[in-house]
């Protein structure tokens, strides 16, 4: 293989700069906005207990730290994430 075409991932987890939505089991209201919102990766922390640095731009959470397993989807496109909560939103 002589190079990597632009649309092959070969990452395999989220990356800083990457747009999450996430899952919790924390209070019903702040689980459902996560579920409902898409976040931004800023930091990743590989020695924490939370090792990823979730940004929630214009509302009252700032920023909110994750697990993995709590990340349902990720992309570098914020639009791919707004799909995935559309689809969910209707069951598509």
């Amino acid at each position: 293989m002589k190079h990597l075409k632009t649309f092959e991932n070969i990452s395999k987890g989220p990356q800083v700069g990457d747009y999450v939505v996430c899952e919790t089991d924390q209070e019903k209201v702040y689980a459902q906005f996560v579920r409902s919102n898409v976040g931004l990766i800023t930091r990743i922390i590989f020695l924490s207990s939370y090792p990823y640095e979730i940004e929630y731009s214009h509302t009252f959470l700032g920023t909110q730290f994750f697990y993995r397993n709590e990340i349902v989807f990720w992309s570098k496109n914020k639009k791919d994430c707004e799909m995935f909560l559309d689809a969910n939103k209707y069951n598509l």
